[in-house]
């Protein structure tokens, strides 16, 4: 009876390591850890880093170059798999010129909203970019990650060039008119040369505008509206005097 109650003893003495599975541990894997526990420290550590660096982007911006290609800035970027089971961080330490080279199939096309990818299926240190009218999944790429968008306008000029927003990649739209507009209507007038397009990825969006006008009559009523995906958003009206003009919202 001594020798059981002994052995319980010294069983209720043993004590077994717990890991979690939210937290990282700097401290860990511990010099007097036990060769077996490593793998299970290193785990719970590379599960928390995951959750931390799996959406890491450090510019990358996608800006304009000329009507027929874009350039994105050098950076670093995380990209994974459809399944987010494999994460690629990549580099690329000078800026990548962008063009129709670059789309993933098909040609070119006029009046076509195109995404931008970085891509990193190659085994290297850096990221190819692709450029696809897919939203969500550019053809042939395993590993990619959307990063910015542009229009493809009627005349086969890129215009709207912006950036899926994330962390210190900054973002802004700007179309400047340059076509003069005279008219006598009391109806509202299109600036066919201030349309942009942009994917919000359902973010607030603030419009800016800012006009140039002048009349013939004095205390003449001048309102800007926005028409946002076919629906009026209205600005701010001004009194004008007779002659010029100038007025933002």
């Amino acid at each position: 009876m001594k020798k059981i109650l002994s052995c319980l003893l010294v069983l209720g003495l043993i004590t077994t390591q717990a890991y979690g599975a939210s937290e990282w541990s700097k401290i860990q894997p511990a010099s007097n850890q036990s060769p077996s526990d490593l793998s299970s420290l290193l785990l719970v550590n590379n599960e928390a880093l995951d959750r931390l660096s799996i959406l890491n982007r450090v510019n990358c911006t996608v800006l304009p170059n000329t009507a027929a290609a874009i350039n994105v800035l050098a950076g670093t970027v995380a990209i994974q798999n459809s399944g987010g089971t494999v994460v690629y961080w990549r580099r690329n330490t000078s800026t990548t010129a962008v063009t129709w080279a670059n789309i993933d199939a098909d040609a070119e096309a006029a009046s076509t909203q195109y995404y931008v990818y970085a891509v990193a299926d190659a085994d290297a240190a850096t990221f190819t970019i692709m450029i696809s009218t897919n939203a969500t999944t550019p053809t042939g790429a395993t590993y990619y990650r959307k990063i910015g968008y542009f229009y493809n306008d009627s005349g086969s000029d890129i215009v709207s060039v912006g950036n899926i927003k994330q962390g210190d990649v900054s973002n802004a739209i700007i179309a400047s008119g340059s076509s003069l507009i005279s008219t006598t209507s009391t109806s509202y007038t299109d600036m066919t040369d201030m349309v942009v397009y942009f994917v919000s990825s359902g973010r607030p969006v603030k419009f800016t505008a800012g006009a140039n006008f002048s009349s013939a009559n004095a205390n003449e009523r001048i309102q800007l509206i926005f028409d946002v995906d076919g629906t009026d958003k209205t600005g701010s009206a001004y009194l004008a005097n007779a002659g010029a003009g100038t007025g933002s919202s």
